[in-house]
C-alpha cells in the first residue's frame, strides 16, 4: 500500500507496491497494521480482495474490528506494543514466503513497471508541447 511506502525498499523481493492488485486478490493471509478497511481499501471485499483471505488486524480501536469484514485475528493495541510482542514471539526463519509466490509477485511487478514505462514514453514531452502551442495564435 502507498500508506506503507518505505517499509520495504521498492526493489525488495517481498515489496508488492507495483503488484497490489495481484497480492490483494490472491493473498491467503493479510495483516492490517493500523490500516482500516474503509473505502481506500475497498472495504476488504472482492473482487479487489481475495474472498478466502484471512485477516489479522492491529488497531488501537476495538470498534474497527469486523467493521467491514470478519477479522480472523483481531489485536486491539497500539502498533508499537503489538509489533514488539509479535516480533519477540517470532523465531528467526519461522515464516518463509513461498518461492512461487515471490516469483509471481516479481513477474507482475516487472510487467507493471514495463507497462508504465511505455505509457510514460507515449506522453508528450515538454518541448513537443511548446512546439505544438506555438502553432496556435494567442487570443486577447
Amino acid at each position: 500500500m502507498s500508506m506503507a511506502k518505505g517499509l520495504l525498499p521498492d526493489d525488495h523481493p517481498q515489496s508488492a507496491a507495483a503488484a497490489r492488485s495481484l497480492v490483494l486478490g490472491q493473498a491467503d493471509v493479510v495483516m492490517l497494521i493500523g490500516a482500516r478497511l474503509n473505502w481506500l481499501l475497498a472495504h476488504g471485499k472482492p473482487p479487489k480482495w481475495s474472498p478466502t483471505a484471512r485477516l489479522i488486524q492491529i488497531d488501537i480501536s476495538p470498534t474497527e474490528m469486523d467493521s467491514n469484514r470478519a477479522i480472523a485475528a483481531p489485536i486491539v493495541a497500539d502498533i508499537g506494543s503489538a509489533m514488539s510482542a509479535l516480533l519477540a514471539a517470532l523465531k528467526p526463519g519461522q515464516i518463509q514466503p513461498q518461492a512461487e509466490w515471490i516469483k509471481a509477485i516479481g513477474e507482475r511487478k516487472q510487467k507493471n513497471v514495463e507497462k508504465m514505462a511505455v505509457s510514460s514514453q507515449r506522453q508528450s514531452q515538454p518541448d513537443e508541447l511548446l512546439e505544438r502551442a506555438s502553432r496556435y495564435p494567442r487570443r486577447a
